[in-house]
């Protein structure tokens, strides 16, 4: 949503420009990797929400919504250390 623009819209803006630091493109393919993990992440949940309006996911059978949360919790954790990574390496391109 708008808060993940931002923050990768932060990200990118924290990375030296394109043409003077390979620092770019090391940045933008790890930070279009988490973008991507994220977007299957919300087709994950549209699909979890599918399921259960659908009637497939009780107390009992709840492996669509299980599942779902592995994706997401991997989308989280790479996203963080990808987001690390990207203000890290800016700053060590970058000192100011």
């Amino acid at each position: 949503g708008m808060a993940s623009s931002t923050i990768m819209w932060l990200a990118f803006s924290a990375v030296p420009e394109w043409a003077t630091h390979a620092l770019f493109a090391t940045s933008a393919t790890i930070l279009i990797y988490a973008a991507l993990h994220s977007f299957l992440g919300m087709i994950f949940a549209l699909y979890g929400i599918h399921r259960i309006r659908a009637g497939y996911v009780s107390a009992v059978r709840t492996l669509d919504l299980r599942l779902g949360k592995l994706w997401h919790d991997y989308t989280a954790v790479t996203g963080l250390l990808a987001l690390a990574f990207v203000f890290v390496m800016s700053g060590m391109a970058n000192p100011h």
